[in-house]
């Protein structure tokens, strides 16, 4: 009985501390993007594509900055598809 108190208290902090862990990543995954925008940009990648790009990171920014970080996280990495990275 007591490991399974424990196991379930354990996983709990666990959960309990990945979400600032998440929190942090966003913005780094949000400041590569804009280094990779700027990057294409001098490449002449489609006016189009980094348009495409801006509004994801956007996106991403928003979303971090709602709490929903694993859907900033996801629509971040959308970025590099976009630019061909």
């Amino acid at each position: 009985m007591k490991r399974s108190i424990t196991a379930i208290a354990s996983a709990l902090a666990l959960a309990v501390a990945a979400g600032p862990a998440l929190a942090f990543h966003c913005p780094k995954d949000i400041a590569a993007n804009n280094e990779a925008i700027a990057a294409a940009e001098k490449r002449g990648v489609s006016a189009d594509k980094i348009a495409e790009a801006k509004r994801l990171n956007d996106e991403a920014l928003k979303l971090h900055q709602a709490g929903k970080h694993q859907e900033s996280i996801d629509t971040a990495a959308k970025v590099k598809g976009v630019l061909g990275s």
